[in-house]
């Protein structure tokens, strides 16, 4: 009888060890089991005084100096030390030179680095002569800043002073004779480059938004109708940051040949370009 018992015993031992794993293995495969946590974004709001103490965004021609302030909406992105995109922050206000810009990070970068703002792409070489379009267009501006504190999801930097990475010039056209004259197109090459200001209507005043250079030959090309300008100046400088105002007086070249392809008229000029200061 005892030994009737203990077989029992066992018996019972190894049904419940089979239900144990059977309760296991429908443990393992409970559908409610293998749902996936989904992935939480975390973003750090950054926030920067800014402000503009060159020639940038909204540009106001004041006679011997370009005034310049933002725009409410405009966009300026952030990158690391290393040159990465950590996201973008927006201007609160405009119409002054100083704003607020603020905006989201997906990265907090950590106390003490440094962050480059960037506002617009540099683009100069097709232009329409306005200052309008330089702003809307050719207008790129850099500033560094430091972060300061990072509490919670709240970033802080030092102020960021943005610096303009064009100079722009106010060309003032005229002939060898000193009579201003409206150009449909005038070309700047300087280095190799040559810069096109498309004008309609025709000007004799132009803005043109250029890089930076040193001691450069610029050669400046003007048309109208069917007349054709031109004026050479060697060791040129135009800084970052510099409203320029310039007349050019341009030599008129005569026509030496027409050439009709495909049915336009192409005008063949020769003469020497007039080497005159500007």
């Amino acid at each position: 009888m005892e030994k009737y018992n203990r077989l029992t015993q066992v018996a019972t031992l190894v049904v419940l060890g089979l239900m144990g794993l059977s309760c296991s293995r429908m443990e393992v495969m409970d559908p409610e089991e293998k749902k996936e946590t989904p992935e939480k974004t975390t973003q750090y709001t950054l926030t920067v005084e800014a402000d503009k103490g060159a020639s940038t965004k909204a540009l106001a021609d004041m006679g011997t100096y370009l005034q310049s302030t933002w725009t409410a909406g405009d966009k300026v992105d952030v990158y690391s030390a290393g040159d990465q995109l950590l996201g973008q922050l927006t201007a609160s206000t405009g119409g002054t030179s100083s704003t607020t810009l603020t905006g989201d990070l997906t990265i907090a970068p950590p106390e003490g680095a440094n962050l480059t703002l960037k506002y617009r792409s540099a683009s100069y070489l097709i232009q329409n002569g306005t200052l309008e379009y330089i702003a809307d267009n050719c207008d790129c501006a850099l500033a560094t800043v430091t972060v300061e504190t990072v509490t919670g999801k709240q970033i802080t930097t030092t102020p960021a002073s943005f610096e303009t990475q064009q100079a722009v010039v106010k060309f003032t056209l005229q002939d060898d004779g000193g009579n201003a004259f409206a150009a449909t197109q005038l070309l700047l090459n300087t280095g190799g480059t040559t810069y096109t200001v498309n004008l309609d209507p025709a000007s004799s005043t132009v803005y043109v938004a250029l890089p930076a250079f040193s001691n450069q030959t610029v050669i400046l090309t003007a048309t109208t109708g069917t007349s054709h300008y031109d004026l050479s100046k060697a060791d040129v400088t135009f800084e970052c940051g510099k409203f320029y105002t310039r007349t050019a007086k341009l030599k008129k070249q005569p026509v030496s040949s027409i050439t009709l392809d495909g049915g336009t008229v192409k005008f063949i000029y020769s003469g020497v370009s007039a080497s005159e200061a500007f």
